[in-house]
């Protein structure tokens, strides 16, 4: 049987427990819903403060599909993804940094009890293209399109060639993370 911090927390009168314990000026019964269905493990392991931030993601979240962080911590990247659930998300989201060239070095996935998920992922950008704000920019904008793309009965889209820093029109198929390209329509092949 796995311990106890990798259940869902299920019982509102504990978090509110752990919010009498922190200095957290939040919205208590919001902050319940957010965290309602994550391990026990994420109160345990995750700073006051980084929770706040992933607080602050989820309230700004809205009707989108998704919305992402990007923030260097020392010599590595950590990526945070509040999205609303789907199949695959989680596939796509590492097929992205993987097409941008970042390498994953942890992963951690949670979802709480109103289908959002919250994925957290520490990178390692040994090329360098995160230094760049503009490429930061665009491979999260282009992570946000892919989470709130449905692969099946998907029509023609641009597919962004971390390379060049274009778009190509493309044909639905398969290839690479932008997951509707073939190998003569896709600038990245």
């Amino acid at each position: 049987m796995p311990p106890i911090e990798y259940f869902p927390i299920t019982d509102e009168r504990e978090v509110g427990a752990f919010l009498d314990r922190i200095p957290l000026a939040v919205d208590r019964e919001r902050f319940t819903r957010f965290v309602l269905g994550f391990p026990h493990h994420y109160l345990a392991a995750t700073s006051p403060v980084e929770m706040v931030k992933h607080f602050a993601l989820v309230t700004s979240l809205g009707r989108r599909a998704a919305i992402t962080a990007l923030a260097r911590e020392g010599a590595l990247w950590k990526l945070v993804v509040v999205a609303s659930d789907r199949k695959f998300l989680f596939a796509r989201i590492a097929g992205s940094l993987s097409f941008f060239g970042a390498n994953i070095l942890s992963a951690e996935a949670f979802a709480n009890t109103e289908a959002v998920v919250l994925d957290i992922f520490t990178l390692a950008d040994q090329r360098g293209r995160f230094e760049e704000s503009e490429e930061r920019r665009r491979f999260q904008a282009f992570l946000e399109g892919r989470s709130r793309r449905s692969r099946r009965g998907r029509s023609p889209a641009a597919c962004p060639s971390p390379r060049s820093g274009t778009t190509r029109s493309i044909r639905p198929a398969r290839c690479c993370a932008c997951a509707g390209a073939t190998r003569s329509g896709c600038s990245t092949w």
